[in-house]
């Protein structure tokens, strides 16, 4: 009955036909990630992260996906939900001690959720449990997501194929 199950440490894709559609993915993703989590978002400049990021907020509280803009230039920005949600930017980011200098690690406090874009290869396992999500430019607003998880519990694809 639930469809197909994503499974723990396993992989899924997805074709997103617009902008909306992006939101509704990562509103629904809101479901599987637990405080403690990351979100690892690949992809060009203007691949949907950001859209995805700010759906993802929807699913804790609404009024505050409104906020939900990128971080390029501030590095990260707090949204005050349950968990805390912390969403950065790390483009500009060039080192594992620039990320601890410029106090970016307060994201990863066991008690709040981090979104990073642009991720770096030195974040690996010991950032917690995640899910990877990459963004292909299909052609004009459509997007593949591809998902990896890494021990964070299952989702039905199923339903996330349904709404979008």
């Amino acid at each position: 009955m639930g469809g197909k199950q994503v499974q723990w440490s396993s992989t899924a894709k997805v074709i997103s036909n617009s902008v909306e559609h992006t939101e509704r993915v990562g509103e629904y993703i809101g479901q599987t990630v637990p405080a403690g989590g990351r979100i690892f978002l690949y992809g060009d400049l203007a691949a949907g992260k950001t859209a995805f990021v700010r759906g993802f907020v929807r699913h804790f509280s609404p009024a505050r996906a409104l906020d939900v803009h990128s971080p390029t230039y501030a590095f990260m920005h707090t949204y005050q939900t349950t968990p805390p949600i912390y969403h950065l930017d790390l483009y500009r980011v060039e080192s594992r001690d620039a990320f601890f200098d410029l106090g970016l690690d307060d994201a990863l406090d066991e008690d709040r959720i981090a979104c990073i874009e642009w991720p770096r290869e030195w974040m690996g396992p010991d950032f917690g449990p995640s899910l990877s999500v990459y963004f292909k430019s299909v052609d004009g607003d459509r997007r593949e997501l591809s998902f990896h998880f890494n021990d964070l519990p299952t989702l039905d694809l199923k339903v996330l194929e349904k709404i979008i």
